[in-house]
């Protein structure tokens, strides 16, 4: 098995210390992400106009599924990350405040979906 297959299993098991799975593969990944699709978000809307329908609605719906997957591992790990800490009784505060920080999170994360949903929905109507 290879070193960043590992390194995601082992956050997905929560296997991380708790500063890596929130801070690393939490936010630091987050903003790597949002600063790519920045980035991107340009030339990728002129190339999904000139895409037929379904060549764009494969496309939205890859890239909401990849999104929620991401979101999923990231919120999953950093759960369970704290939860291990707090097992082996290391209680600071900041392990509880990673898992507020998380059910915040997927509230927001349920919140854009929705919207997410709402504004994409007439593409995919016949």
């Amino acid at each position: 098995m290879s070193a960043p297959f590992r390194a995601i299993i082992r956050h997905w098991r929560g296997d991380l210390p708790l500063v890596v799975a929130f801070w690393v593969n939490g936010v630091l990944l987050g903003l790597v992400v949002l600063l790519a699709w920045r980035l991107a978000r340009e030339p990728v809307e002129r190339a999904m106009a000139a895409a037929s329908p379904a060549a764009l609605r494969t496309a939205l719906a890859g890239a909401m599924l990849a999104g929620i997957l991401l979101l999923t591992w990231q919120l999953v790990g950093i759960w369970r990350a704290a939860s291990a800490q707090i097992a082996r009784g290391r209680i600071s505060g900041w392990e509880r405040s990673a898992q507020l920080t998380v059910l915040i999170g997927v509230f927001a994360a349920i919140d854009r979906c929705v919207d997410a949903v709402f504004a994409v929905a007439p593409l995919f109507s016949p």
